[in-house]
């Protein structure tokens, strides 16, 4: 790829060009057509060399001194790993050096005594390599190592866009957060709390998407914070929270409810969300509407081996499910339900809650018939692949990602009007004829299951690709807002 200057016409091949570009003559590209120079962006340079550019004295002592005096001293040490590359490189360690730690000031009296070459980019070349030299015999006489950084590594550390905070527990929140994270580059995950990890796939799916990180991390690198159920622990002042429900059940209410104070904006992965979140807290919300990790919906096993590793017949009718057997999703009323058909089979797939369902299951005298299993290795579609009706008979959803799951993979689907089905139902009238009432009987849920059709939607509005765009869209315009 070539980048052209607009002034000079100087021209940069590269394989990929990475924004802000920083020309020899001083221009710089922030791209998005945001044109500026060097001069505004570099100290300005006092014409006497011997005049020493000192610190600004302490003021009130913050919380986070010891933090940027330690990510200064951080950053002092890596200046050397960019310099020596590109103009654009040394554009992006200006922004690591707090305005107000020690480490800024030593850089300033630096460039005062040696100031950068912009002339030609074997000037600057040059220049970096002499300041490279500078910065490791101060940090020789320090007793400091000589530090190591690849450009991969820079590249990872300032051309992302957020760090994701909430728990890392399991469920449609946690695949929300590793679909976003694998489309929308993170600066990285910060779990509310370390030592309690209920699901360490999980954890380590999220882990090896973005590294772990603090809430200082985030907030000295000026990342965007996008906060899940986040509510028992200090926020830092200045941090820009962005705070999601998930849900619309009470545990929503009272996250965003006590959210709110510290949120500088709100969103909701559905319209209703949205609207109940703004009837919580009087404030405007943003809906960004919940996608797929298409990833998932790709088995790596065939509709017979995983029947003969449910222990289910092969040409058994099989109703499933998968997600939380909380009490908001109704199991026991779908056990019921399959129960009224004969010979049908159920296939519950997910974590397991207080309610024993396996007592229900025999109680009603399907237990031979029911497979009620823990979460599978691999991806979602090796159970969906297993059904023959996907059932969801949810008394509220926020979003519904298992519905929509079952929906992208192609499955028959009988399900309440909640969530993500209701926004279709508004957009595109009825689109499914097997929508039932969460109060309705086990009779007349087992006749929709009986007559359960596709939904024939282009969905690919709710792929997580899709997702990562709406919220690129919605972080670039804050972004832009708080400039």
């Amino acid at each position: 790829m070539t980048w052209t200057c607009p002034d000079c016409k100087f021209q940069l091949t590269v394989d990929k060009i990475f924004y802000p570009v920083v020309c020899p003559c001083g221009l710089v590209d922030k791209g998005n057509n945001v044109i500026t120079h060097v001069s505004k962006l570099v100290p300005k340079i006092r014409p006497n060399k011997n005049q020493v550019v000192l610190p600004k004295p302490p003021t009130a002592k913050s919380s986070f001194d010891d933090i940027k005096n330690a990510q200064g001293r951080k950053s002092w040490k890596l200046l050397h790993s960019y310099v020596g590359y590109d103009p654009q490189w040394f554009r992006l360690w200006l922004l690591t050096l707090p305005k107000d730690c020690p480490c800024n000031s030593k850089f300033l009296k630096l460039i005062t005594s040696y100031p950068p070459d912009f002339s030609s980019p074997e000037k600057f070349w040059l220049w970096g390599h002499f300041i490279h030299n500078q910065v490791n015999q101060e940090l020789r006489a320090e007793g400091k190592d000589r530090p190591e950084i690849s450009i991969e590594e820079a590249t990872r550390q300032w051309k992302t866009k957020y760090a994701l905070w909430q728990p890392i527990e399991y469920g449609g929140m946690e695949r929300w957060a590793i679909a976003l994270t694998k489309h929308l580059p993170t600066f990285g995950i910060i779990p509310k709390r370390k030592d309690i990890i209920p699901d360490q796939e999980v954890y380590n799916s999220l882990t090896s998407l973005a590294k772990v990180v603090t809430v200082e991390d985030a907030v000295y690198h000026e990342k965007q914070i996008i906060n899940s159920f986040v509510t028992d622990q200090v926020v830092p002042k200045g941090a820009d929270i962005i705070s999601v429900a998930h849900g619309n059940c009470k545990w929503t209410k009272e996250y965003i409810e006590r959210a709110s104070g510290h949120s500088k904006a709100l969103v909701g992965v559905s319209p209703k969300t949205s609207k109940l979140v703004t009837e919580w807290t009087g404030r405007p919300c943003t809906t960004i509407e919940n996608g797929v990790d298409t990833s998932v919906l790709e088995n790596t096993a065939t509709r017979e081996e995983m029947r003969r590793f449910f222990g289910i017949p092969q040409d058994a009718f099989v109703v499933g499910y998968t997600g939380r057997q909380t009490s908001e999703k109704q199991i026991p009323l779908l056990l019921q339900s399959i129960s009224k058909i004969p010979d049908a089979w159920g296939l519950i797939v997910g974590w397991p809650c207080q309610v024993d369902m396996h007592s229900i299951a025999d109680s009603l005298g399907v237990s031979d018939r029911v497979r009620i299993v823990p979460p599978i290795e691999g991806p979602i579609a090796n159970a969906l692949v297993a059904m023959d009706v996907f059932c969801l008979l949810s008394q509220k959803e926020g979003f519904g990602l298992s519905i929509m799951e079952a929906m992208m993979f192609g499955l028959p689907i009988v399900t309440t009007n909640v969530g993500v089905v209701e926004n279709l139902q508004e957009k595109h009238g009825d689109f499914l004829e097997s929508i039932v009432s969460p109060d309705d009987s086990p009779y007349r849920i087992a006749e929709a299951i009986q007559r359960a059709d596709r939904c024939k939607l282009d969905l690919s509005f709710y792929t997580a690709e899709s997702m990562a765009k709406r919220w690129e869209a919605f972080l670039d315009s804050r972004r832009n807002e708080l400039q």
